[in-house]
């Protein structure tokens, strides 16, 4: 699974660098319990995305609806981060 923020380069340039960093921050860890709540792992974080596994290295029969499950989760729950005002 790969998550990132839409719309990161177009929030750049209208939020302060701060802002964006938490908000970047907030949002990857927000990204990391979600995808370690079903049991994935977070391979790599790439910028403002990062990279989650189901099913390996510890193999799951159920990987794929564990990563939807997951990709659900993350996209109900991103609507509730948002920068700080400048």
């Amino acid at each position: 699974m790969f998550a990132a923020i839409v719309g990161a380069t177009s929030l750049a340039s209208r939020v302060a660098p701060e802002a964006l960093r938490d908000l970047r921050r907030a949002y990857l860890a927000f990204c990391a319990r979600e995808v370690s709540r079903p049991g994935g792992i977070v391979a790599r974080y790439m910028g403002d995305g990062l990279i989650g596994y189901f099913g390996y290295p510890p193999a799951f029969e159920d990987a794929a609806e564990r990563a939807v499950r997951a990709g659900c989760a993350l996209a109900a729950g991103v609507a509730f981060l948002r920068p700080r005002p400048d």
